[in-house]
Protein backbone atom coordinates (compact mmCIF):
# COMPACT_ATOMS: atom_id res chain seq x y z
CA UNK A 1 0.00 0.00 0.00
CA UNK A 2 0.98 3.35 -0.88
CA UNK A 3 1.59 6.23 1.53
CA UNK A 4 -1.71 8.80 -0.05
CA UNK A 5 -4.06 5.15 0.31
CA UNK A 6 -2.99 4.35 3.60
CA UNK A 7 -3.75 8.28 4.58
CA UNK A 8 -7.09 8.32 3.37
CA UNK A 9 -8.18 4.62 4.59
CA UNK A 10 -6.77 6.26 8.33
CA UNK A 11 -8.96 9.50 7.35
CA UNK A 12 -11.89 7.04 6.26
CA UNK A 13 -11.70 5.78 9.93
CA UNK A 14 -11.04 8.66 11.33
CA UNK A 15 -14.16 10.06 9.78
CA UNK A 16 -16.24 7.15 10.86
CA UNK A 17 -15.37 7.33 14.17
CA UNK A 18 -16.20 10.85 14.49
CA UNK A 19 -19.38 10.33 13.43
CA UNK A 20 -20.00 7.40 15.40
CA UNK A 21 -19.24 9.48 18.56
CA UNK A 22 -21.67 12.44 17.28
CA UNK A 23 -24.46 9.84 17.09
CA UNK A 24 -24.24 8.57 20.31
CA UNK A 25 -24.02 11.92 21.70
CA UNK A 26 -27.29 13.15 19.99
CA UNK A 27 -28.72 9.14 21.09
CA UNK A 28 -27.78 9.79 24.78
CA UNK A 29 -29.42 13.56 25.09
CA UNK A 30 -32.47 12.34 23.14
CA UNK A 31 -32.67 9.48 25.92
CA UNK A 32 -32.06 11.84 28.56
CA UNK A 33 -34.42 14.53 27.36
CA UNK A 34 -36.87 11.93 27.21
CA UNK A 35 -36.27 10.29 30.24
CA UNK A 36 -36.72 14.57 31.65
CA UNK A 37 -39.89 14.73 30.01
CA UNK A 38 -41.20 11.34 31.38
CA UNK A 39 -40.35 12.42 34.71
CA UNK A 40 -42.39 15.24 34.69
CA UNK A 41 -45.20 13.30 33.33
CA UNK A 42 -44.90 11.45 36.51
CA UNK A 43 -44.41 13.93 38.46
CA UNK A 44 -47.61 15.96 37.39
CA UNK A 45 -49.76 12.95 37.37
CA UNK A 46 -49.02 12.33 40.91
CA UNK A 47 -49.70 16.21 41.76
CA UNK A 48 -53.07 15.88 39.95
CA UNK A 49 -54.37 12.84 41.99
CA UNK A 50 -53.05 14.58 45.44
CA UNK A 51 -49.67 12.86 46.06
CA UNK A 52 -45.93 13.81 45.71
CA UNK A 53 -43.52 11.31 43.12
CA UNK A 54 -41.67 8.93 45.45
CA UNK A 55 -38.02 7.91 44.77
CA UNK A 56 -39.24 4.42 44.42
CA UNK A 57 -42.45 5.61 42.56
CA UNK A 58 -40.06 7.59 39.86
CA UNK A 59 -37.65 4.91 39.67
CA UNK A 60 -40.29 2.25 39.05
CA UNK A 61 -41.76 4.23 36.56
CA UNK A 62 -38.88 5.31 34.70
CA UNK A 63 -36.84 2.03 35.21
CA UNK A 64 -33.92 3.98 36.21
CA UNK A 65 -30.93 2.83 39.00
CA UNK A 66 -30.74 4.63 41.87
CA UNK A 67 -27.45 6.11 40.92
CA UNK A 68 -29.11 7.11 37.38
CA UNK A 69 -32.35 8.56 39.31
CA UNK A 70 -30.03 10.72 41.32
CA UNK A 71 -28.41 12.22 38.87
CA UNK A 72 -31.17 13.33 36.48
CA UNK A 73 -33.02 14.59 39.69
CA UNK A 74 -30.16 16.67 40.66
CA UNK A 75 -30.20 17.69 36.94
CA UNK A 76 -33.79 18.80 37.01
CA UNK A 77 -33.49 20.57 40.55
CA UNK A 78 -30.54 22.84 39.18
CA UNK A 79 -32.89 23.56 36.28
CA UNK A 80 -35.31 24.66 39.09
CA UNK A 81 -38.24 22.01 37.29
CA UNK A 82 -38.45 19.87 40.82
CA UNK A 83 -38.34 20.26 44.50
CA UNK A 84 -37.12 17.83 46.89
CA UNK A 85 -39.06 16.54 50.14
CA UNK A 86 -37.01 14.30 51.65
CA UNK A 87 -37.48 11.28 49.31
CA UNK A 88 -40.41 12.57 47.78
CA UNK A 89 -40.37 14.96 44.87
CA UNK A 90 -42.72 17.76 43.41
CA UNK A 91 -42.73 20.60 40.58
CA UNK A 92 -41.34 23.37 41.69
CA UNK A 93 -44.61 25.38 43.07
CA UNK A 94 -45.43 28.79 42.27
CA UNK A 95 -49.02 30.31 43.87
CA UNK A 96 -51.84 27.73 42.81
CA UNK A 97 -49.87 26.51 40.24
CA UNK A 98 -46.46 25.54 39.43
CA UNK A 99 -43.30 26.71 37.56
CA UNK A 100 -42.95 26.33 33.45
CA UNK A 101 -39.47 26.66 32.29
CA UNK A 102 -39.76 26.43 28.46
CA UNK A 103 -36.37 26.13 26.77
CA UNK A 104 -35.60 26.80 22.96
CA UNK A 105 -32.14 25.93 21.53
CA UNK A 106 -31.99 28.01 18.48
CA UNK A 107 -30.39 25.99 15.25
CA UNK A 108 -29.87 29.34 13.44
CA UNK A 109 -28.73 32.55 15.18
CA UNK A 110 -29.94 34.82 12.36
CA UNK A 111 -33.50 34.11 12.94
CA UNK A 112 -33.13 34.01 16.88
CA UNK A 113 -35.62 37.70 17.71
CA UNK A 114 -37.88 36.42 14.99
CA UNK A 115 -38.35 32.93 17.09
CA UNK A 116 -38.16 34.53 20.17
CA UNK A 117 -40.76 37.09 19.21
CA UNK A 118 -42.91 33.96 18.27
CA UNK A 119 -42.75 32.49 20.68
CA UNK A 120 -43.34 35.67 23.07
CA UNK A 121 -46.47 36.06 21.31
CA UNK A 122 -47.72 32.66 21.72
CA UNK A 123 -47.09 32.62 25.74
CA UNK A 124 -48.99 36.50 25.24
CA UNK A 125 -51.77 34.13 24.09
CA UNK A 126 -51.37 31.47 26.72
CA UNK A 127 -51.11 34.02 29.72
CA UNK A 128 -54.28 35.78 28.24
CA UNK A 129 -56.00 32.30 27.97
CA UNK A 130 -54.91 30.96 31.94
CA UNK A 131 -56.55 34.81 32.82
CA UNK A 132 -59.91 33.92 30.86
CA UNK A 133 -59.51 36.34 28.11
CA UNK A 134 -58.72 34.49 24.99
CA UNK A 135 -56.62 36.21 22.27
CA UNK A 136 -56.85 35.48 18.79
CA UNK A 137 -53.54 34.98 16.55
CA UNK A 138 -53.82 38.66 14.68
CA UNK A 139 -54.39 40.32 18.31
CA UNK A 140 -51.42 39.06 19.49
CA UNK A 141 -48.97 39.95 16.40
CA UNK A 142 -49.79 43.30 16.83
CA UNK A 143 -47.18 43.55 19.37
CA UNK A 144 -44.72 40.89 17.45
CA UNK A 145 -42.99 44.13 15.71
CA UNK A 146 -41.88 46.01 19.06
CA UNK A 147 -41.06 42.36 20.88
CA UNK A 148 -39.25 41.36 17.82
CA UNK A 149 -37.03 44.07 17.67
CA UNK A 150 -36.25 44.39 21.31
CA UNK A 151 -35.19 40.70 20.53
CA UNK A 152 -32.83 41.50 17.67
CA UNK A 153 -31.15 44.22 19.54
CA UNK A 154 -30.81 42.15 22.21
CA UNK A 155 -29.51 39.27 20.32
CA UNK A 156 -27.34 41.70 18.45
CA UNK A 157 -28.55 40.00 15.10
CA UNK A 158 -29.92 41.91 11.90
CA UNK A 159 -33.52 42.63 12.45
CA UNK A 160 -34.29 42.58 8.58
CA UNK A 161 -35.27 38.76 8.26
CA UNK A 162 -38.05 39.06 11.14
CA UNK A 163 -39.63 41.90 9.41
CA UNK A 164 -39.53 40.09 5.74
CA UNK A 165 -41.08 37.53 7.76
CA UNK A 166 -43.71 39.70 9.58
CA UNK A 167 -44.92 41.46 6.13
CA UNK A 168 -45.43 38.20 4.76
CA UNK A 169 -47.36 36.47 7.41
CA UNK A 170 -51.16 36.37 6.39
CA UNK A 171 -51.91 38.30 9.47
CA UNK A 172 -50.58 40.89 7.15
CA UNK A 173 -51.96 40.69 4.04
Amino acid sequence: MTTATLLVAAAIVLLAAVWTVRGMRRRRALRDRTRMEDALKHLFHQQYRGRLASFDSLGGALRLSDSRLMQLLARMQHQNLVVARGREFELTPDGDGCVLVFTHAFADRDTAARTAAGWDRCFARLDALLEEHPMGEKESLEAWPEVHERYAEEFGVDPELGRQAYAEHPTQQ
